[in-house]
């Protein structure tokens, strides 16, 4: 659990015949796109460089997330499924990718103050880089070869780092990730940790198709939230899939399940249904993505559905689709920027087509 000493990659990739993750030519349809009006119309940001005749792009890289410099939202990190990482300090405008190595790279976490200091997870690691992506060291690799799945960075104390694994761990680190010991542990992956932006003690974290718990002392006892008593009182909220916080309020909770959408605004202690327009307990239900509120405005909630958006923009009493997003790929993230929350970033994949007969 030592920090490694040891650089794993220096500087990041420049323009030269060929650039890793990026495609040369040949038009794509996927990577990076933007919206400046809450989602009705959208336009791919995918540029790279360009070599004499060759456009250079990220078309065709597969997004898995998109994360806002917290200090300036035109600077942004874009986290692929299988090609590393990549920066744009243009607001979508050109992009880099940095030197992380082909890999997955699920989630990235900023000092709050010093953004320069950005962690990143790579598989059973995490790294840090001091210089704003150019570096990167390994400072944590998981002895139980846990995949690390997200990691947080206390706002009120940047020294104190959580982070969560697929063999359903929380890990703790309260000098910077010098050190991590196991801080709680469930039986499935904990795939969503999520701070309360007002007091950094009050934490949620979701296991994986079982349950939400939440502390309130910074992690000593954790409490779950759908008690055997709660689920056969409520008879409600069997699978949990997914955990949004309202940017709004702390207090409004968000999960989305087999049955669909629920929502608290009492920190989870009652949940009550959203209608939307996938019927409760349809199929079409597990295919719910990247449910978002925009800062600023809480009865406008949007969330994705294969390459379909749906809209509220009265809290849930009427909805739309949106059905002209500019790629036959799935919207796989959306990132809100919170100082122009018109403004909406989607990523995208390619998912391929499963081979049979033709219904």
């Amino acid at each position: 659990m030592k920090k490694s000493s040891v650089p794993i990659s220096i500087g990041v990739v420049m323009l030269g015949l060929t650039v890793f993750g990026a495609s040369c030519g040949t038009a794509k349809d996927g990577g990076v796109f933007q919206s400046q009006d809450r989602g009705e119309s959208w336009a791919q940001k995918v540029f790279v460089g360009q070599q004499k005749k060759k456009v250079i792009t990220i078309a065709d890289v597969n997004v898995e997330a998109i994360f806002f410099d917290p200090v300036n939202p035109d600077v942004m990190y874009m986290g692929s499924k299988t090609t590393g990482l990549y920066k744009t300090e243009t607001a979508g405008e050109q992009w880099i990718q940095l030197a992380t190595g082909a890999t997955r790279v699920r989630d990235v976490a900023f000092h709050p103050t010093n953004t320069a200091t950005v962690y990143a997870l790579r598989s059973t690691d995490i790294i840090l880089s001091t210089d704003a992506g150019q570096t990167w060291d390994t400072i944590y690799t998981d002895p139980q070869g846990g995949v690390i799945l997200q990691i947080l960075v206390d706002w009120y104390d940047p020294t104190h780092l959580l982070a969560s694994t697929s063999v359903g761990t929380i890990l703790v680190s309260n000098d910077s990730g010098v050190t991590w010991k196991v801080l709680f542990e469930a039986d499935e992956p904990i795939t969503e940790l999520i701070m309360d932006p007002t007091d950094s003690r009050i934490m949620y974290a979701l296991e994986l198709e079982r349950n939400i718990y939440r502390t309130v002392d910074g992690g000593a006892s954790w409490s779950p939230l759908f008690s055997e008593e709660f689920r056969a009182a409520t008879d409600t909220i069997d699978i949990v899939r997914s955990l949004v916080m309202d940017p709004n309020s702390a207090q409004t909770l968000y999960t989305v399940t087999p049955d669909g959408i629920y929502r608290s605004i009492d920190s989870g202690s009652s949940w009550s249904y959203i209608t939307t327009l996938i019927a409760n307990g349809a199929d079409q239900n597990s295919s719910i993505r990247n449910l978002v509120v925009i800062p600023g405005s809480p009865d406008t909630i949007l969330f994705t559905q294969e390459r379909i958006i749906h809209k509220t923009e009265d809290n849930g009493t009427t909805w739309k689709t949106i059905e002209n997003f500019p790629s036959g790929r799935r919207i796989t993230a959306l990132a809100v920027d919170s100082d122009r929350p018109d403004i909406i970033y989607a990523g995208t994949e390619l998912v391929e087509e499963k081979k049979g007969l033709i219904r």
